[in-house]
């Protein structure tokens, strides 16, 4: 028990905070990190490959500037508040949401930790995967956002039963591709990965977060894209 405490201690990275003025932040931070690492975890049934570290940034300036450094982007939209690769979390300060960011409430301690474990969440995935930081991969959005829609628990709050009205409301993608795109994309995906992991197993849905191609994953699953996306909507339609 004692080792495992240790290991799981080890896991947990500091927070790091760019500015004093979110200090206060600290504690709540650490600790919704802590849930998130636990929860993955405890999902996959393994710790993190490798250590990690978390970042609040204090404002949107700031955030842009990573994103542009790091990746070449000019500018984040307005409801990215969190970012996570297989070395870090970045988190926006939730200190700015309300005048920096949209769609999130930073009076929401539910709401920041879920933001905070689906972001840990690409962290693992990142670290299991051969880019790292989902490069060239946006085929596989649908996976990359599913798996951490599904594990952070947002298909329960954030997005529940909206698979089950994109359905209805003739939402439901024909291609994979498509599945993260429109108001419904987090919802989509998510329930898609979750009817991975109920369907062919968490051991499969682990190894398929190890492929950087659309035609491995449909080989390890052994199916195809129109039978995965019909089986998936006939588990879902009520």
């Amino acid at each position: 028990m004692i080792a495992a405490l240790l290991l799981f201690t080890l896991q947990v990275p500091q927070i790091k905070i760019d500015d004093p003025v979110d200090e206060p932040l600290r504690t709540s931070v650490q600790k919704f990190v802590e849930e998130g690492v636990s929860r993955n975890v405890e999902f996959f049934g393994k710790p993190y490959p490798k250590a990690f570290k978390v970042e609040v940034v204090p404002s949107r300036a700031a955030f842009d500037k990573i994103f542009k450094e790091r990746w070449g982007v000019e500018h984040t939209e307005s409801w990215a508040v969190a970012a996570g690769v297989a070395d870090g979390l970045y988190l926006l300060s939730p200190r700015v949401w309300k005048t920096e960011a949209t769609e999130h409430d930073p009076n929401d301690p539910g709401h920041i930790q879920r933001i905070v474990a689906h972001e840990l969440t690409h962290v693992y995935h990142g670290q299991l995967n051969p880019s790292k930081d989902f490069d060239g991969m946006d085929d596989l959005a649908w996976l990359i956002e599913g798996v951490a829609t599904y594990v952070s628990g947002q298909m329960d709050h954030e997005h529940k039963g909206q698979d089950v009205e994109a359905i209805k409301n003739g939402k439901a993608p024909k291609e994979l591709v498509k599945a993260w795109t429109g108001q419904y994309r987090y919802a989509i995906s998510g329930s898609i990965v979750q009817y991975v992991d109920m369907h062919y197993g968490r051991e499969k849905l682990t190894k398929i977060l190890t492929l950087t191609k659309q035609s491995d994953i449909m080989e390890e699953l052994q199916t195809t894209e129109e039978i995965l996306l019909n089986d998936w909507k006939s588990s879902v339609s009520p």
